[in-house]
This record gives structure tokens, C-alpha cells and sequence, in this order.
């Protein structure tokens, strides 16, 4: 009999042997794997253990060999009321002339999975192990089909084999009209909590009055050991509903994934085309995308053109849309899949927001500030019904019109602009005014009905964004904020950038702040189960992540905000599956919890879809400014000669805006939020702001605050604090402050004094302006920087090391009357139509 270790795997011996034959006799390996799986086989047919379940609902197991019969982590959970079992009379029907070798050992799944595991890693197929923190992962279609089918057999299968395998089982395995593993989303009630600190009390104390040795606890006859009890009963109901519930999410990630693989997926058109045959598409569909309602928004173009049902080709409308392999739409080849004609169908490239009645002042700005920048892409404006005709009639005008552009009274330094686009006067005709502010390609979407209304809370606010993503018709999306603030051309520094034409998607990061989210590595550990695992590299060929993903300072050092989704670059035909993936995961609960709005949706949808192609802006962001505060009103600084020390400050900018940087020349700035204005909450200043500390001056009125604020921002200095590690410098430094002016908008970033040579050179102790005193404290800072391929570095990861000082950034004349000129542009738009921000 084979023995086994305490983490449930092969003993030393037994693995350090198999290691030794696989490096040998490799070539053998690979051209047999009957007699590899025959080896297998046979430590399964010997496998023998007995199974308990311990009080905190766990399977666990004893193997009667080992002598102090401790318990032992296994990797399958134990079998809840809602998971059929099969029988022989509906279980999946066995490969022809092959017979199951484990039709009477109901632990056989459970060693198939680790030596399975073991094989993967052996190969270097994956770097994930199934462990005792993973052991309820293993998705149910894969216990299921490892419960069914000699493992021989299944690695010998095609992946069109396996695809029929998966769904046949799905079928047979739920038969309602919605798969049960979907279903779940309907209610949010319906999840588990998935942070165990949040629970009556804390895991601690539940393990702490719980011998975990016992299956029993007998409790003391009183008031505190009925307490103690109805305690641990609660947090033990809680813990199986947190199971359960990881168990559904898990289940439906894989659905995705598979769904993707047997018929989205173009890596075997020829296999998938055989898929498509064997199975009920549009059956398929319904049960495993019940938010769909399986019809598309109605686009409307600005002149009144409707197109209804399919997507609109964007090469008939707008210069530079043609793609040589696209044909027009109503000429494609149809399938009985909704999304695959979907996916087919998306073509040209373009912008896409999402807009209410509430966002029609941001919008105006924004569509205002495209036609100065020259843009000549579509935009596309999403709405749920709640634009009103008399917004989209004004946005049509601001887009398409010249009479209300008063270039004299209301563009500031234009003759500047007009001097650098080697334009001799000011242009006065309507082709000239059109040649400098081009009209726009503007369409507006009514995306009302494309979901189910069951699932429509789940899209409410910040969801709206993610129907925009989903729905628009651009296979190059850029999805944008209203009150994001292009500063340059994105189809030239971006969407033709080798980023992401190498990578399909670009991405920017927030601010990086220590602020974390609670539960840290509980959350992580939560995380790392819904990713792809070795598993489903052996069943449907997703590799599991890499550090790309997995030493991001998201799940390394928990950061609350890592991406910022102001702006979001997608080719949606080639990453659909990432795509279709964010809209599930907008419905988990647990995951939602984590993050604020929608920022960390795109990544996650992408990295729980095993899609790692992407280009994450190496830059966070900045605070972007019209000055550097002055030395004596700044939070960090310090004009002291101690012994052995030096003076020291920290460069301070203060600003309602996070701005940009491109990862790419490190010198351009891409983007701003929150619009143009120097506070957006102009209207709910009060009398305590007159004399702020980071106003320029002290003002004599309300009225004259009001006037500075709604002005637009001049933007003459970027700064960029130093990574979290460092804390804007140095170890006791937070890099970012939360200002109270501007009802909480203001934020200042820090970096630190150049001159400063080191850390240890002010590490004494510090004092803050309001008096509070930091000790000297370290943290660990790595030094490495991390490559998603060793062989590229053009993708690099966090440069710890470049970027622990921060970067400060000053403009240039011809750089700063540009920004003024963009500024009085957004201004202006809010002067012509009185205009308030709602």
C-alpha cells in the first residue's frame, strides 16, 4: 500500500523515484501514456483511507498506515444535496470498449486529482498545486468527468472530444432551465460570506474553543456554553454556505470557460464547427447566460439613422473603419449562437460612454473637447432609456455644428494652437472651422431590453458602464468616464502603440496608496480559487496565471485601488471571452465587495478568463496641478540641521485631478480624471475654505472661491509619489493626503527631496505639521522587477526600484498653453449653455 504524507501527496521517496524515471526516460513518456497512466492506475487501485468530517464541515481523511492517525487535508468536498450524483441508468455513456476502472471506489477522484496535479507541475504545465488552502476548487464537471472516465483515456482525448464530455455532463448532471450553478446569481442574498472576519466572531475564536481533534464537542451546561454553542453552530452553518457558494462561482467561471473553448474559441474552428453540431446552441446559451436577454440595443446615428437587430458597419459611416477580413454584417455567416455572431460581428474601432440625463453637462464638455483634439473615431453614447431626446439634440449640435464655437471670446491662446498646426489666421469659414474642430461621428445606443429584468439590479450604477463595454459594436473599444479628460490622440499614442497591438488591451493603474481592503489574504486566498488552475490547463488548455498577475500590488500588498477605469482599451473580438467573463463577475457578490465600482473588474474579468494579455500602464497616477505648494505650507518638510542630518522636504502638489503618464515615453501625459475644472463641488463651498492652505491666496468672498473653482485647472506640473513600498520616499511617508477642500476632493501627492541621498539620512523621527510624531519604522522592499516574459521586456511589471523616489514632471511653455487652450474649450461649453454639474 502506498503511504502518504501529512499534505496528502506521495512520500519523498515515491516522488523523488518518479521524478528520476520522468527526467530519463522523458521521450518514452511522452510517446506512451498508456504506461504512464497505467503507473498511476496502479497507486490508485492501492489508495485506501477512511473519511470524517470534522466540526467545520471539512472532509478530512486517516490513512491506516499512518501511525499517529492525524488528520489529513483532502482536495474534493464532501457532496451536497444539490450536486447529482450519477447512476448507471443517466451517468455519462463510457468511451466504446472501455470500462471504468473505479466504478466501486468513491475516493478514486480524489488521488486521480493529486497525481493528476503532480503530472501537470512535473511538466511544468503549471505553476498552481492543489493544496489544503485549495481543497474546494476542483470545479464539478471535472470530479465529475474524473468520476467517470479512466484518466487514460481522458488525456488521449481531443479537445472536441472533451468539450462533448463537459456538456453532455452538464446536461445530465442539471436539467433545469437555467443551469443551478447560474442561478444563483439571481439573488445576492443567495452568496456566502467569503470573509471570515466578518462573521458573528472571528475564526479565531471559533478554533480557539473548538478541539479540532473532536468531532463532538460536548458544551458547558450554562449560559456562556450556550452561548459558546449556538456561536459555533452559526459559524458553522456559515462556513458550508461560504463553501457552497465558492463552489457555484467556481462552477460558473468554468462554464464560461468552456463555452468559450468548445464554440467562441478561433485556436480550432474545425473542432469547434464539430461542437457546434453535436449540441443546442441557443439551449447552451439560454442556461448559461439567463441575464441575457438575447437582443441587441438599438444604435441610432446623429442624423436619424437607426440600425436594429445587428451591428452597425462602421466603414459605411465614418473614413479608416474597413477591416480587410470583415464583411458587412448582413452578409456574415450565421450560427445558431448569439454571441458567436456577436463576436463576428464587431468591427471598426471608436469610443463608447455611458450617459444619463445627470452626466449631459460632462458629456457636452467631452464631446466638445473631442472635436478640438481632432478626433475622427465614432463615439457611441450608451443609455438605458434615460437620455432624453433633448440632450441628444443639443450633443448633436455641440458634435456637428460651428455657429456656437465664439473662438475669439471663448478659446484662450488660440493663435498659439493655430501657429503650431501651421494654421496662418484664424479660421472664419465653415471649412476652416471644421478643418481645426472636425464634426463627430456621434451615435446613441438605447441598450433597454438587452437584459433580462431578473438580472438588471445587478447592472445598476456603475454597472451601466459594463453594458457600454459589452454591447457597443467597436472590436477596438475604448470605454470612457463622462468626466474623463483625453489630453491627446488615443488612436495614435494608444490603440497604434505596439502595446497594445502586441497585447489587445491597455489598462492604467489608480493612484497607489496604502489603503487596503479588509481581509487581505482571505480575500487573495478566495481569489487564487476562482482563477484558472492546472486543472484547467489539462481539461480545457488555460494555463494557470503567472506573476503578471499574481505580483501585481493588488494581491501581493491587498491595495484597494489599483486600476483606474476612466479609460479602458479593449480588442473585443480577440479577448471577448475576458469580456463576457467581467459581466459574470459583476454578479458575484464576494468579488464586488472588494473593490469600489467597477475599477478592478476589467483585470479581474480578464485574469479569471486565464487571459494575461495585457498591457497595465507601468505608471500609476499623478496629481496634476497649476503649482508646487510652497515649502513652508507643505505637510512633509523639515529645515532643521540635526547632527549628522539634512534638511529635507517633500515636493507637494495638490490637485482635484489624477493624471496619467504614458508607460510608453514616460513623458506624455494621456489622461485626467474629473474633468477640467479645479473642483467639481464649485457650489458646495463654504466660508472655512476662504483661507485654506492650498487656496493661492486668501479670498474676500464665497462668490469669488465659487469663481476660482468652476474655472478650468491650468495644468503646469505632474508629480507622481514613489511606490507603496516606500511610501512616497521614505518608509514613514504616505504618498497621497486627502485634503478637506473641495468637500474631500482635493488629494495631494508626495514625493521626495532629491538631495535627500537616503532613507537613513532623515529616518530619525519626523513631525507633522499638525504635530503628530512617526518613529522610525521599515518595511520590506523588494528590489526585483518583475517581467510577465523574461524574453520581452517590453511588458516590464512594477519597476520598484525606478519609481521608488516618485517623478516630478514640469511642462514647458508650448505644453502648458496647450492645456489652457484645452481647458477654455471645456469651459467655454458650460458658458454657452449655463451649465451646472448635476
Amino acid at each position: 500500500m502506498v503511504s502518504t504524507h501529512q499534505d496528502g501527496g506521495l512520500p519523498s521517496t515515491t516522488t523523488q523515484a518518479v521524478k528520476t524515471f520522468t527526467r530519463k526516460n522523458l521521450l518514452i513518456i511522452i510517446l506512451s501514456s498508456f504506461t504512464l497512466t497505467l503507473i498511476l492506475n496502479l497507486h490508485l487501485l492501492n489508495f485506501s483511507a477512511e473519511f470524517t468530517t470534522g466540526p467545520d464541515g471539512m472532509i478530512s481523511y486517516v490513512d491506516h498506515k499512518v501511525e499517529d492517525h492525524r488528520q489529513k487535508p483532502v482536495v474534493q468536498q464532501q457532496h451536497h444535496s444539490h450536486d447529482k450524483k450519477p447512476s448507471a441508468k443517466n451517468g455519462p455513456v463510457a468511451l466504446k470498449n472501455q470500462t471504468n476502472p473505479f466504478p466501486t471506489d468513491p475516493h478514486a477522484t480524489k488521488e486521480q486529482l493529486q497525481l493528476l496535479d503532480s503530472f501537470l507541475n512535473e511538466y511544468n504545465l503549471s505553476d498552481f498545486t492543489i493544496t489544503k488552502d485549495k481543497q474546494m476548487s476542483t470545479p464539478s464537471m471535472y470530479e465529475r468527468l474524473l468520476d467517470n472516465y479512466p484518466l487514460q483515456e481522458l488525456i488521449k482525448m481531443s479537445s472536441t472530444q472533451r468539450c462533448s464530455l463537459y456538456f453532455q455532463s452538464l446536461y445530465e448532471a442539471d436539467s433545469n432551465p437555467v443551469f443551478e450553478t447560474l442561478n444563483q446569481n439571481k439573488n445576492p442574498h443567495g452568496w456566502g460570506l467569503s470573509s471570515y472576519n466578518i462573521l458573528p466572531y472571528s475564526r479565531e475564536a471559533y478554533e480557539r474553543y473548538v478541539d479540532p481533534a473532536k468531532v463532538q464537542h460536548q458544551w458547558a451546561d450554562d449560559e456562556e456554553g450556550r452561548e459558546l454553542k449556538e456561536q459555533n453552530d452559526r459559524y458553522g452553518s456559515q462556513v458550508i454556505q461560504n463553501q457552497r457558494a465558492e463552489k457555484w462561482q467556481i462552477d460558473a467561471l468554468r462554464h464560461y470557460l468552456a463555452f468559450d473553448k468548445c464554440f467562441l474559441s478561433e485556436d480550432d474552428k474545425e473542432s469547434n464547427s464539430d461542437s457546434h453540431s453535436k449540441f443546442n446552441l441557443t439551449d447552451i446559451e439560454h442556461r448559461l447566460f439567463p441575464w441575457l436577454s438575447f437582443k441587441l440595443p438599438q444604435y441610432k446615428r446623429w442624423d436619424g439613422f437607426t440600425v436594429k437587430g445587428q451591428f452597425p458597419l462602421m466603414a459605411n459611416f465614418s473614413s479608416g473603419q474597413a477591416s480587410p477580413d470583415l464583411q458587412p454584417v448582413s452578409h456574415a455567416v450565421k450560427s445558431s449562437s448569439f454571441l458567436l455572431n456577436m463576436k463576428n460581428s464587431l468591427n471598426g474601432e471608436g469610443y463608447v460612454i455611458s450617459a444619463a440625463n445627470h452626466h449631459a453637462a460632462q458629456a457636452y464638455q467631452l464631446i466638445a473637447l473631442m472635436r478640438a483634439l481632432g478626433n475622427k473615431l465614432p463615439i457611441q453614447i450608451f443609455h438605458y432609456g434615460d437620455l432624453d431626446e433633448y440632450h441628444q439634440k443639443r450633443l448633436v449640435h455641440i458634435a456637428r455644428t460651428t455657429e456656437d464655437l465664439k473662438l475669439e471670446g471663448v478659446v484662450d491662446n488660440l493663435n498659439y494652437v493655430l501657429k503650431q498646426k501651421g494654421i496662418k489666421k484664424m479660421p472664419e469659414t465653415k471649412e476652416e472651422i471644421e478643418k481645426l474642430f472636425p464634426p463627430q461621428e456621434l451615435w446613441f445606443v438605447n441598450a433597454h431590453g438587452t437584459l433580462t429584468p431578473e438580472y438588471r439590479g445587478h447592472f445598476n450604477g456603475f454597472g451601466n458602464k459594463l453594458i457600454a463595454y459589452f454591447f457597443c459594436s467597436f472590436k477596438n473599444t475604448i470605454l470612457m468616464d463622462t468626466d474623463t479628460v483625453p489630453l491627446v490622440d488615443f488612436k495614435k499614442n494608444l490603440i497604434e502603440s505596439r502595446e497594445f497591438q502586441g497585447r489587445g488591451a491597455y489598462f492604467f493603474q489608480d493612484r497607489e496608496m496604502s489603503e487596503t481592503f479588509g481581509s487581505g489574504d482571505v480575500a487573495v486566498e478566495y481569489l487564487h480559487k476562482m482563477f484558472p488552475s492546472s486543472l484547467d490547463s489539462f481539461f480545457l488548455g488555460v494555463e494557470p496565471l503567472s506573476n503578471h498577475t499574481l505580483q501585481t500590488r493588488f494581491m501581493t500588498l491587498y491595495d484597494h485601488h489599483y486600476m483606474e477605469s476612466g479609460v479602458v482599451l479593449v480588442d473585443k473580438r480577440r479577448h471577448f471571452l475576458p469580456v463576457l467573463t467581467t459581466m459574470l463577475v459583476n454578479q458575484i457578490d464576494p468579488v464586488t465587495s472588494l473593490i469600489y465600482g467597477d475599477k478592478e473588474l476589467f483585470w479581474l474579468g480578464f485574469a479569471m478568463s486565464g487571459v494575461e494579455e495585457y498591457y497595465m500602464n507601468k505608471w500609476p497616477a499623478g496629481a496634476i496641478g497649476s503649482r508646487i505648494t510652497p515649502l513652508k505650507s507643505r505637510i512633509y518638510h523639515s529645515e532643521e540641521n540635526k547632527p549628522g542630518k539634512e534638511k529635507f522636504y517633500a515636493n507637494e502638489v495638490c490637485s482635484t485631478h489624477p493624471a496619467h503618464l504614458s508607460g510608453i515615453d514616460d513623458s506624455t501625459v494621456l489622461w485626467i480624471n474629473s474633468g477640467f475644472v479645479r473642483c467639481k463641488k464649485y457650489d458646495e463651498v463654504n466660508s472655512e475654505e476662504l483661507s485654506a492652505r492650498l487656496n493661492p491666496k486668501v479670498f474676500d468672498s464665497i462668490f469669488e472661491l465659487k469663481s476660482f473653482y468652476s474655472g478650468y485647472q491650468n495644468f503646469e506640473h505632474i508629480l507622481i509619489p514613489g511606490t507603496t513600498e516606500y511610501r512616497g520616499g521614505f518608509p514613514y511617508f504616505e504618498n497621497w493626503w486627502r485634503m478637506e477642500e473641495c468637500s474631500g476632493y482635493i488629494w495631494c501627492a508626495y514625493n521626495n527631496d532629491a538631495r535627500a541621498e537616503s532613507a537613513e539620512a532623515v529616518a530619525d523621527l519626523f513631525e507633522l505639521e499638525n504635530g503628530v510624531t512617526r518613529a522610525n519604522h521599515t518595511v520590506q522592499v523588494p528590489t526585483e522587477t518583475y517581467y510577465e516574459d523574461e524574453e520581452n521586456e517590453l511588458y516590464p511589471q512594477r519597476n520598484i526600484e525606478e519609481n521608488k523616489l516618485g517623478k516630478l514632471l514640469s511642462f514647458d511653455e508650448g505644453q502648458k498653453v496647450y492645456y489652457n487652450y484645452l481647458g477654455s474649450i471645456y469651459e467655454g461649453v458650460l458658458k454657452i449653455y449655463n451649465l451646472q454639474y448635476a
